[in-house]
């Protein structure tokens, strides 16, 4: 009976998923800040995913402003830093900005 009682407490109340950073890390700021310098420490383990291995990046919004798109150069650099650094994949960064992902291929190459 007790856990029933729980499970209606918790229909329509406060939802903490929003609040979860990385997939895997819930708690205040401070907390929080210190788990994902130490989740950046296991960025190489294919293991563990790559949403908690990338914990902290910043969203392709953020990467990609609007004046980054006009900016072929700008792109290319945000382009690399987003793979090589952030952990994205080209397919993702090539939905995002609009592009073919073989494009992004090609500017990482060249």
């Amino acid at each position: 009976m007790e856990l029933i009682k729980i499970v209606k407490a918790g229909i329509g109340g406060k939802r903490i998923w929003k609040e979860v950073k990385g997939q895997i890390i819930l708690g205040k700021e401070d907390l929080v800040e210190g788990l994902i310098d130490y989740v950046k420490g296991y960025r190489d383990i294919k293991e563990i995913p790559i949403g908690q291995r990338y914990a902290s990046r910043p969203g392709l919004e953020v990467l990609f402003d609007e004046g980054i798109k006009g900016d072929r150069k700008k792109r290319k650099e945000k382009v690399q830093e987003a793979v090589e650094r952030h952990g994205y994949s080209q397919k993702e960064v090539a939905d995002y900005i609009g592009i073919h992902y073989s494009v992004i291929s090609i500017l990482l190459k060249g």
